[in-house]
């Protein structure tokens, strides 16, 4: 085959189309017969805004400026009746009067209730002319009574100002109207011009347009030419290319012998299908509509049994399910799956159904109608499923720890007890219970300690209720307990003494025995339109008072709880703001050596002068703090004000700061200490971080690890409220603290206690033993101020010695601060 040549020249004798030329005359006629269309019409307007500039709007003007020469005419023929020997005519003045009252009828028409409506100053003066107008004619009966003509000229004299008045602004206003007229038809000119200035440029743009589609249409018209020379020589391609085809064709034919090769290879597929039918995972059974076996699989007959070697292709179903084999259960699947198969087979319509014996088998059945009147149906061992259905269904309602109903469950519960609730004749109660010390178990001996704790308390409550009673595990140490039917209305709190007497039993646990509590909140109801939400919402109200009260204890929920839950509410949301609206301050107790009165530092303390409340209890309000989370960004703004104010003392004045658990697990605690040094340049020599037991007891390693920063960084320590703990002497062997701060509750029964006086004894002792500086705390007597002093205590404070005070109170325990 040739190559192809490339496509010819287009010959010169090609012309445009004729409609394109049209096309393109036509356009340009149109531009320019609009080019002077717009011409002219510039010109027109031009013309009229000369025109306009001569012309004003005299309608107005003339109408109103026309009713002062009427009122005067008005005013001189009342004159006359004024005269003793004037002339009185009554038509004259009633005439006049009935033309000046005309005169302001065409007020309100027209241009001239626009000019009103503009103005409301004049629309005033001309309803007082109408009043006036009004009043004279109520007088023109008693004209000629003597003093009437002046009465009615005393009424016309203030009407003749407004009248000249109106005719002055009616003639600004008409000039102000014309000025405008004039610019807004200037802007109508340009407008104009401009839109016939855009129309001719469109124009101009589309003949320009129309010239490159030409051009293009030409460019087109050659390639056209040059396909058309293209295809006469495919044709002969075209040609060669049916040869081809016809080639193909005797090729087809000889793949026709490949078939029946194909043929030979389907009795092998054959035999495949028969291996793939045999391997199943279901069992498939097929029977003719004579209910003869026309192919069932391996996996059929395993599940009903039934040996191989007796089954024949043709034998009646009936006769195949009774080979089954000799146990209980196949036999009874088998029974049941004929009646099915039966019953489904005179339906002729496919069908879906379980198959179950009471010893647990299950089988799903799928059974399928043939065209010929037969069926085939599948067979699927569920038994293992519905097991697992069964398992996953526990799971989703049940704790698996405790194996107790969940929180789902127990709503679920609660939602049928109060349904079948009689309204008035029975009472029903939800208890909520909470472990009490259970998170220190978790923390100190692991959680699998924890978890095996639970469980025995599950147990335990198990143990406690009737049958009728419901125990379900909510969250983490939350159980919860459904009483359903209250004989007596004591038997709930009966109920919640017992749990707190059994749960609070010691428990063995393979590390250790450990005892905890537990605090219950009761709810009951007779109303069984209350939801379970509601009454789970009211029980948790309870435990929460309870948790208040002490714990080991219970609460019933009261009315009042509300309230007090929504008073706390408003408290969580002030104190969230305190702090950005400046209501916290900082107060300072002095620190005293006890041996030569010489002051040592301050400590600092927190205050709340709350804008409605007043003065908020620090034991009220940092509890709350710390329930919240914002005692860490509340503890590093005191940081920083206490360091920032003890720059201000003289050196070695030290500061101490208590520091909250909360603030060694949330938050870098070491990275505020360094900002708050930085920021106001105390040495970190007079800074002194205080920390109680409970922060050691969160993460011990971790607390120790930062106070180790701290001894780094050049900061001293101290132990606060020593002694209140059970494992504070533990604490002193892990970690050299520089100080221990004796509890105030020591100090305050020293005297009417010897125990006390001996625990303080002891600890000044140990901390003289250890090197440790003892600070003893809420100094009130002089008696408990000579027994810390002969118990050797280095440090004291307390309102005795020193009551908290505002920065600006301080300078009189430091001279050179009051000098400075």
């Amino acid at each position: 085959m040739e190559p192809a040549a490339g496509p010819p020249a287009l010959p010169a004798s090609i012309a445009l189309p004729a409609w394109a030329s049209r096309s393109r005359s036509v356009l340009l006629a149109a531009t320019i017969l609009l080019i002077g269309v717009a011409f002219y019409l510039s010109v027109l307007i031009v013309q009229r805004q000369h025109a306009l500039e001569n012309v004003s709007r005299y309608n107005l003007t003339w109408l109103v400026t026309q009713s002062v020469p009427e009122l005067n005419r008005l005013q001189t023929v009342v004159a006359l009746y004024a005269l003793p020997d004037g002339d009185r005519d009554e038509e004259q003045v009633q005439l006049w009067l009935d033309i000046f009252k005309n005169r302001l009828q065409l007020f309100g028409n027209g241009e001239a209730r626009e000019f009103f409506d503009r103005r409301p100053d004049m629309d005033a003066a001309l309803a007082r002319a109408h009043q006036v107008a009004t009043q004279v004619q109520a007088l023109l009966p008693r004209l000629g009574a003597a003093g009437t003509p002046q009465e009615v000229l005393r009424l016309l004299a203030p009407i003749n100002q407004d009248l000249l008045r109106i005719s002055a602004a009616a003639y600004g206003d008409s000039s102000e109207r014309n000025a405008q007229d004039l610019r807004d038809l200037t802007v109508l000119h340009w407008t104009f011009s401009g839109v016939l200035l855009g129309l001719i440029l469109c124009s101009l743009g589309l003949v320009a347009f129309l010239i490159g589609n030409n051009r293009l249409l030409r460019q087109t018209y050659a390639r056209m030419q040059a396909l058309v020379s293209d295809l006469s020589r495919n044709r002969q391609e075209l040609i060669e290319a049916k040869e081809n085809v016809q080639e193909a064709m005797l090729e087809a034919q000889a793949q026709n012998e490949v078939l029946h090769q194909r043929d030979r290879d389907l009795h092998m597929q054959n035999t495949r299908f028969d291996a793939a039918l045999n391997n199943m995972s279901q069992g498939l059974c097929m029977v003719d509509a004579a209910q003869r076996l026309i192919v069932c699989n391996v996996r059929f007959l395993d599940l009903f049994d039934i040996p191989p070697a007796s089954v024949r292709q043709g034998m009646q179903a009936e006769e195949l399910f009774r080979l089954a084999g000799h146990q209980r259960s196949g036999r009874e699947l088998a029974q049941r799956s004929l009646e099915e198969h039966r019953r489904l087979s005179e339906q002729q319509q496919r069908a879906e159904l379980v198959v179950e014996v009471p010893e647990g088998r299950a089988l799903e059945v799928t059974q399928e109608p043939m065209p010929d009147g037969g069926w085939i149906a599948t067979y699927d061992d569920i038994t293992e499923r519905r097991r697992t259905e069964a398992s996953i269904r526990f799971m989703a309602h049940h704790d698996m720890l405790t194996r107790l109903p969940n929180r789902h469950l127990f709503r679920s519960q609660v939602k049928e007890a109060l349904q079948d609730l009689r309204p008035g004749r029975d009472e029903m109660a939800v208890l909520c219970l909470d472990l009490d010390q259970f998170k220190l178990v978790n923390d100190t001996l692991g959680h699998p300690a924890g978890d095996a704790l639970l469980e025995l308390v599950g147990q335990r409550l198990q143990g406690c209720l009737r049958s009728t009673e419901v125990v379900a595990r909510l969250s983490g140490d939350e159980f919860a307990v459904l009483h359903r039917s209250l004989d007596q209305p004591h038997q709930a709190e009966l109920l919640a003494q017992r749990i707190i007497e059994v749960i609070g039993a010691p428990y063995s646990l393979s590390v250790r025995v450990v005892v905890v509590g537990v605090s219950i909140g009761i709810a009951a109801t007779q109303d069984n339109r209350v939801t379970p939400d509601q009454l789970l919402s009211k029980a948790d109200l309870a435990l929460y008072r309870a948790k208040e009260s002490g714990r080991g204890t219970y609460r019933i929920f009261e009315d009042a709880m509300e309230a007090e839950i929504h008073e706390r509410a408003l408290l969580e949301a002030d104190l969230r703001t305190a702090l950005a609206q400046e209501q916290l301050t900082l107060v300072y107790q002095p620190i005293f050596d006890l041996e030569d009165g010489r002051l040592n530092g301050f400590e600092t303390l927190l205050r709340w002068r709350h804008p409605q409340r007043g003065p908020i209890s620090p034991a009220q309000f940092i509890p709350l703090a710390e329930e919240m989370g914002l005692i860490v960004p509340i503890g590093e703004w005191v940081l920083r004000r206490a360091c920032a104010e003890a720059m201000r003392w003289p050196d070695p004045i030290r500061v101490a700061v208590n520091l909250s658990a909360l603030q060694f697990q949330r938050g870098d605690i070491v990275q505020a200490v360094r900002t708050a040094l930085e920021t106001s340049g105390l040495p970190p020599c007079r800074l002194e971080l205080e920390i109680t037991e409970s922060a050691l007891l969160q993460d011990n390693e971790r607390v120790m690890a930062i106070l180790r920063q701290f001894r780094d960084l050049g900061i001293s320590t101290a132990l606060d409220d020593f002694g209140t703990g059970y494992s504070s002497l533990s604490y002193l062997r892990s970690f050299a603290f520089d100080k221990i701060k004796i509890d105030q509750s020591f100090v305050r029964e020293m005297s009417a206690r010897p125990d006390s006086l001996a625990i303080v004894n002891s600890i000044a002792a140990l901390a003289h033993t250890l090197g440790m500086t003892t600070t003893a705390e809420g100094i009130e007597r002089q008696d408990q101020l000579q027994q810390l002093r002969e118990a050797g205590c280095t440090q004291g404070q307390g309102f005795l010695l020193g009551r908290p005070s505002e920065p600006g109170q301080l300078a009189h325990w430091m001279p050179a601060l009051a000098e400075s």
